[in-house]
């Protein structure tokens, strides 16, 4: 029998659904499966939005305040709830805003003119 193709991008042969979708009861079940497996109890919604956040600070570059806004947060501090900055993007956050002082004066702190 030849293979045929379904409409739906993402499929799975264990699927009963149409065209052997991924149905939103099965994801959760092979994310709780994973759970498990890790010894961890996330919740799927917040362990995919906490990814995703943490992604957009940590490798796309995105401030919190455009998070907030691109994820529909009534506020910063529900950002800070779920994206969390790793080490290495604090450090480089930190070192891309140091000003040396001799730069604009003496190393007394006075500037010479």
């Amino acid at each position: 029998m030849p293979k045929t193709f379904s409409p739906y991008f993402f499929t799975h042969p264990e699927s009963n659904s149409e065209g052997q979708r991924y149905t939103g009861s099965y994801y959760r079940s092979i994310w709780n499966a994973a759970c498990i497996v890790a010894g961890e109890k996330i919740d799927v919604y917040r362990g995919t939005k906490t990814s995703r956040a943490s992604q957009l600070i940590n490798e796309v570059g995105v401030s919190m305040y455009d998070l907030q806004i691109a994820g529909d947060w009534s506020s910063l501090e529900s950002v800070k709830s779920y994206a969390k900055a790793h080490i290495a993007k604090k450090k480089s956050v930190l070192e891309s805003k140091v000003v040396p002082l001799r730069k604009y004066g003496n190393s007394t702190g006075t500037n010479s003119k």
